[in-house]
Parts: structure tokens; sequence; C-alpha cells
């Protein structure tokens, strides 16, 4: 079990855990927490994220887990995609006003099969049974909602991975954009009229998005692209465009929403520093998350010639004292030192709090 020293930058808070994210200690719940009618949830350490609903003391995970369907083309991807899920369904089902469950309504035979061609043995497959043509539907993620009022389920959010290149034929098939949304379109069309012929799912608000996945070799990741609210039709009425970008900092060329706000610029001042005053860095380099124009995060990842525990604390005390002098107070980041052995230390930074620093051993 790897043990760590905690490092309290100013008047920094105790570590917290990062499983859920980290808030400001008046705002902890310890774990199992249990409301009136005795319905237990895992309790949160902020207000920003989800508690999650136990059944008999135990978390629900996805009852599709168990089946083995498809997975995304790349880590870059997966992690995109289930942040930006997280964010979309925030918007739509507010953190104080329900509890997140693992998806309980689509097993995994039937996602198995939706996420195959269109054919005579598989009548409900969503993508195109001309096998000329590329495969659009890569992955299907469902989250299912609770009321924290009357502790029954109130909504779904479902996740569309949609592909730019199909990788699973040789040669590999490219998708234009336009099929790649008509497929992608058809197939949300086609999930949201089955879900509805369910009895507890009639009228629930489900929230459906469309993912657009990255090339494999792509180290920004995809993005979401289009979603719908649905009150209770059984087709998407409208779609609504959406706005996010995962920038490489630090930017080379081109522009962007990091080098239109000064983000490119205060990056380049926190690398150029920290390079400059440690000798043997590998490499600082950044990720920025922007939604509707806005940053919602920025990921620094340091990697760092440094093993000794003294070196490793006072470089982690360094780059954070660094980044609070150089980034905006209302940015939220995170920084992972790396070795070849693995993570050294990581600093967290809410914005509106002093940062959270831990060490490893």
């Amino acid at each position: 079990m790897l043990t760590r020293k905690k490092i309290l930058l100013g008047g920094a808070c105790l570590a917290l855990g990062l499983l859920a994210g980290c808030g400001k200690l008046e705002n902890i719940s310890t774990a199992d927490q249990t409301s009136n009618s005795g319905t237990i949830t895992t309790g949160r350490v902020d207000e920003k994220v989800y508690q999650a609903l136990l059944v008999d003391g135990q978390y629900q995970t996805g009852i599709a887990n168990g089946v083995e369907t498809s997975t995304l083309n790349s880590n870059y991807n997966t992690n995109n995609f289930q942040t930006g899920l997280l964010r979309l369904a925030q918007l739509n089902f507010a953190t104080d006003k329900y509890y997140f469950q693992e998806g309980q309504k689509i097993d995994g035979v039937t996602l198995r099969n939706w996420l195959g061609r269109k054919t005579d043995d598989n009548p409900d497959g969503l993508n195109a049974g001309d096998a000329s043509k590329g495969q659009a539907v890569q992955k299907i993620i469902e989250y299912d909602f609770i009321s924290a009022d009357s502790e029954k389920l109130a909504g779904l959010v479902i996740g569309v991975a949609l592909n730019q290149v199909d990788y699973s034929v040789t040669p590999n098939l490219e998708l234009s954009n336009e099929e790649m949304l008509a497929q992608g379109r058809q197939a949300a069309n086609s999930i949201l009229t089955r879900l509805r012929q369910e009895g507890d799912l009639k009228e629930i608000p489900i929230y459906i998005a469309l993912f657009q996945q990255a090339k494999n070799d792509d180290v920004q990741g995809g993005n979401f692209i289009l979603g719908s609210l649905s009150d209770g039709t059984a087709t998407v009425d409208k779609w609504d465009t959406l706005s996010e970008n995962h920038i490489l900092l630090p930017v080379t060329s081109g522009d962007n929403e990091a080098t239109q706000d000064g983000l490119n610029a205060a990056f380049k001042t926190f690398q150029s520093a920290t390079t400059s005053f440690f000798p043997n860095l590998t490499g600082v380099s950044g990720m920025a998350y922007y939604a509707e124009g806005k940053l919602v995060k920025l990921t620094i990842t340091v990697e760092s010639g440094y093993y000794t525990k003294a070196e490793v604390t006072s470089f982690t005390q360094f780059v954070a004292k660094t980044a609070q002098e150089t980034f905006a107070k209302d940015v939220t980041w995170e920084i992972s030192v790396n070795a070849v052995t693995g993570t050294q230390s990581n600093v967290i930074s809410q914005g509106d709090a002093d940062p959270i620093a831990h060490v490893f051993n």
C-alpha cells in the first residue's frame, strides 16, 4: 500500500482523496450517508459531484459491465468521453437533487447487439448493414439518476461515441462527417424509441449526447458535439450543438481558446520557470479542457528526474507556488509529477481554495 506525505501550502486543507474530487473541509460528507427513508449513498467530498446510490450497502456497477462490448480507440478518448458525459449530466440533473447510479436498464447482450451491424441475424444493430461502409457507433454508456426526494428513477443520460475511422476492419474505413452524423442521429433516435418501450422510462427525461471520437493517434482526444433532452418523446425533437475542445499546451500554431484568453502564454511562463529552476526535467506539458468557450480544467504533467524524498518535496512545493502565481485565481488546475517509477506527487487547486498536495512514498 502506498503511503503519502501531505504538504500544506499556506492554509491548504487536509488531503481528502481524489475519487470524486476534492472539496473544502466543511463540504465533506462521510461514506454511507443514510436518508430519512433508509436509502444509503456513498456520501461525497465535493458538492459539485454526485453521491452514488448504494443497494444493500453495495455500489451497483452497470449491468452491461459483465459482457464484453466495445472500447474506444485510445485512453484520451475514453477520458474525454467519461468526463464530458458527467459534465453534461450535471447540466441536466443537479448534483444536490439526484443520486447517481451506473446503467441498470441496458444489459450487456442488448448493448452488444446494438453496437453491431444491422443484419438479418442482428436486426437491432445500430451500425450500417452495408459492410463497405464504416461503423459509426463505437460505444454507448448509460447513467441513471435517482431523485433525492422520491428516491425513484427520475432520468437517464446516454452517451454515444462515434467513429471518424472504423478500425475494426482492414483496411480501415474513414467516415465523412456527414455519414458519421447521419448514423449517429439515427442511432440516437432508435435508442430513445427502444428505451421508451420500457414502462418506467416512458415519460422520464432522457438526455442523449453524441461524442466524436478522435483518431487513435490524436493525443487531445475527442469531444461531444451534439446533445438533446427528451421529456417524453420517442425520437429526438431538436439537437443542440455542443462546444468542447481539448487543447494540448503549449500551442505551437493556430488560434484557439487558449491563445485567445491568455492561458497559453501563462502556461509558457510556468513551463519556462519550472524548467529553468530545476535541471534534468524531461518535459512539461498541459491539456486544457474548454466547454462552451469557458476553461473547465487545466491538467499539467511534469516528467521529473528527481528520486529522493527531499528533491520531490521541494520540487512539488515549487511547482505549486509557481502555478498559484502564474494562473488566474479562478482556474482549476491539477499537476502530476511523474518518473519512470510512477507518479511522485500530485497538486490540485480548485480555484477558490488553497492547493492540496500529496507526495507519494
